[in-house]
């Protein structure tokens, strides 16, 4: 007699804003779809039970990758939730017949297979295998080549792939969102804390306690719909703006509206009364001000704040409700047509009990907009990546507008500064001194080349070289060379001669970049590489102690940041756009005045040695 048993898959509700995920992929027949959710909005719980349903309906291997195998254990495996039900719960102890914990892997009923893995553990875990779906879990702190060994078998069986993460940078998880939302291919979700609800601002204020500033601002925040946006044209009402339409930044640019947020809030809004450039009149002791404006918020909406320390002046983006009255001005432009900008004096913050629509704007590039003449952050994808060290520097470069168009300047020398890497990519900084201003005119980057295709490249380019510098570890010799040369000499038989940096500590290396980065102008198109680089390098994560290693990550990212910091220890030996050659020359003439180009022991060194 055969009985038949139901089992039920009850242990998880789809909420409403998770449902579409599961529609996509199901009903609609997508195969890759891309979830930029905030924090704690249920990625995985949701990506998890959309593989367990797919396990059960289509016998195969399903791969649950997270960026490495120790945290795909932790989080999936070993993982509890903060009701205190386990992650792998949500399989009915009835469909399990087998379980390796060793191999994380879990044997459905029907023969299924849910295994979790890592994407630092690919190359080993992954090639070879057969799945029907894979989920890349936190996609953005990932090893990316992990899909390119999956891909194949992926498209054999006509499986789907899930990438969910929140957005931590402009790193290889932007790159894929960019190219997913323009792609009929993809399903994309893009979902905010205000999106989803999931989480109150109490408990936003609570996280910022324990959150850095850069994790806050990959949040989004929001304004009432009659607060005007400054749009190529005019003004219009922040809920009247459409996709599409052209928005000021706060870096003096028009960008594109990729989105339009907007969801119920019933809470305080902040009313920031300022004075545009500082003007102000007093009316008798009444203190009351005249030409004054105000922008309407909620509380952890960030603005662009100029602020004056005690040594030094800088702009920083900081929440609405961590503004200062009379202490801390506010970046803004005027609703003029002019381009300049303003300081903006804040006078009075109050609050507002407010109830009804808030919306919010995605903006490309620069991440920003004016409302009611206030440069604001939309957060996302530009907040700087957490534990970045020039990303801070870079969004201050934009701001001040030292990204954009720099071309080359012909009457001064073009020197270039080299990470050469052996099965790493080799990179190259092009760059002009001109008095005190580094421009950074281009950018060249490959891998697997020799030395002579890059003294083709350097040889096809109209520039009129000043010195090529490269780091200490270019005068070792080469396995394997003709006649055992190093880098050094193999490149001066090429006719490339370059100058040899001192091996100084990467610390050191790294805050004289800091420090050189406020001299710097780079070009937005020949260099974009390399500013994505700069955005993303970081130090290295330790996630057993859950803290920040003083050393960097060494990825992708790290070659074009090494041959950055080698431009910055590369500037003594560059001063007013000088060869080497030339400032010794200019150093022996200073020092010996007429008798500098005769051989020294023809000198009359009494009269040149300070006596």
């Amino acid at each position: 007699m055969n009985v038949e048993t139901k089992i039920k898959l009850n242990k998880f509700v789809f909420r409403d804003y998770q449902k579409p995920i599961l529609d996509a992929i199901e009903n609609n027949g997508y195969k890759k779809v891309l979830l930029n959710w905030s924090r704690r909005s249920g990625k995985d719980c949701t990506a998890f039970n959309i593989v367990l349903r797919a396990a059960l309906k289509k016998v195969g291997v399903y791969f649950y990758c997270l960026p490495t195998y120790n945290q795909g254990r932790k989080v999936i495996w070993d993982g509890i939730l903060s009701n205190g039900q386990k992650f792998l719960d949500f399989v009915p102890s009835e469909m399990i017949t087998g379980e390796n914990g060793q191999e994380m892997k879990l044997t459905l009923f029907n023969g299924s297979i849910i295994q979790i893995v890592g994407s630092d553990t690919a190359s080993q875990s992954l090639v070879g295998t057969n799945p029907q779906a894979v989920v890349f879990s936190e996609w953005a702190l990932a090893d990316k080549t992990a899909y390119q060994f999956i891909r194949p078998a992926l498209m054999y069986n006509n499986g789907f792939a899930l990438f969910i993460s929140t957005p931590r940078g402009r790193n290889h998880f932007y790159e894929l969102h960019e190219i997913a939302r323009n792609s009929p291919e993809w399903f994309v979700s893009t979902k905010t804390v205000l999106d989803t609800g999931h989480i109150s601002l109490a408990e936003i204020e609570k996280e910022r306690q324990t959150m850095s500033e850069d994790m806050i601002q990959q949040e989004f925040f929001c304004f009432p719909g009659d607060q005007e946006v400054r749009i190529k044209g005019g003004l219009m009402p922040i809920k009247k703006v459409q996709v599409g339409d052209l928005v000021k930044t706060h870096a003096c640019k028009w960008r594109y509206v990729e989105k339009k947020m907007s969801r119920y809030y019933e809470g305080p809004l902040l009313k920031i009364t300022y004075c545009r450039d500082g003007v102000m009149s007093y009316k008798s002791r009444d203190h009351l001000f005249s030409h004054t404006e105000s922008v309407l918020c909620t509380p952890n909406h960030q603005f662009l704040v100029y602020k004056r320390l005690k040594d030094s002046r800088a702009h920083f983006w900081i929440p609405a409700k961590d503004l200062y009255i009379n202490e801390d001005y506010l970046f803004g432009y005027p609703y003029s047509t002019s381009s300049s900008y303003s300081y903006l004096r804040i006078v009075s913050i109050l609050q507002e009990q407010f109830s009804g629509e808030v919306y919010n704007l995605k903006v490309e590039k620069d991440q920003s907009y004016i409302v009611n003449g206030c440069a604001v952050h939309n957060c996302s994808f530009s907040a700087g990546t957490e534990g970045s060290y020039y990303g801070r520097y870079v969004d201050r470069m934009r701001l001040e507008g030292r990204i954009g168009d720099v071309p080359w300047e012909p009457s001064f020398r073009v020197f270039t500064t080299w990470d050469l890497g052996v099965s790493d990519p080799t990179t190259i900084i092009f760059y002009q001194r001109c008095g005190q201003v580094i421009r950074i005119i281009d950018y060249y980057e490959n891998i697997d080349k020799g030395l002579d295709h890059y003294a083709k490249i350097l040889s096809e380019k109209p520039y009129t070289y000043g010195n090529h510098f490269a780091p200490h570890d270019i005068r070792v010799r080469e396995l394997g060379s003709t006649g055992g040369l190093s880098r050094l000499e193999s490149a001066a038989r090429l006719g490339i001669k370059f100058n040899v940096l001192p091996n100084l500590p990467i610390e050191d290396g790294i805050e004289a970049t800091k420090v050189s980065m406020a001299k710097w102008w780079i070009d937005e198109k020949k260099c974009e590489p390399l500013i994505k680089s700069l955005e993303a390098y970081r130090r290295e994560y330790d996630a057993k102690r859950e803290v920040y290693k003083s050393n960097p990550l060494h990825d992708r990212f790290s070659h074009a940041a090494d041959a950055a910091r080698y431009l910055a220890l590369s500037l003594p030996k560059t001063a007013d756009g000088l060869t080497s050659e030339e400032i010794q020359k200019n150093y022996e003439e200073a020092l010996y005045g007429n008798q500098a180009g005769i051989p020294s022991f023809f000198r009359d060194t009494d009269k040149y040695q300070g006596f």
